[in-house]
C-alpha cells in the first residue's frame, strides 16, 4: 500500500510537472503572439502616419506651386503695367518737348 501511495505521490509531481511545462510553453507562445501583434500594429500605424504625412507634404507643395504661380502672374501684371506706365510718361514727355517746340 505505501508503495501506491508513493507511486501515486510520484504520478502526480510527474504531472504536475508536466502541466507546469505545458503552462510555460503556451504562456510563451501567447507572449510571442502579443509581441508580434503589437509589432504589426505599430508598423501598420507607422505606414498609416507615413501616408498621411507624404499627403499633407503633396497638398503644402502643390499650394505652394499655386502661390507662387499666382505671385509670378501678379509680378508679370505688376511689370506690364509699370511698363505702360512708363510709356505713357515718355509719350507725354515726347508730347510736352513737342509742344514746347513748336510754339
Amino acid at each position: 500500500m505505501a508503495k501506491e501511495v508513493i507511486d501515486r505521490i510520484r504520478k502526480a509531481e510527474t504531472d504536475l510537472v508536466d502541466s507546469s511545462e505545458a503552462a510555460k510553453k503556451q504562456a510563451g507562445e501567447l507572449l510571442n503572439q502579443a509581441k508580434s501583434e503589437a509589432k504589426e500594429q505599430r508598423s501598420r500605424r507607422l505606414s498609416e502616419a507615413r501616408a498621411k504625412a507624404e499627403e499633407a507634404v503633396k497638398a503644402a507643395t502643390e499650394e505652394s506651386d499655386r502661390v507662387l504661380e499666382r505671385a509670378r502672374l501678379d509680378g508679370k501684371t505688376v511689370k506690364d503695367d509699370l511698363l505702360e506706365d512708363g510709356a505713357k510718361k515718355k509719350e507725354e514727355a515726347v508730347a510736352k518737348v513737342i509742344a514746347a517746340l513748336t510754339t
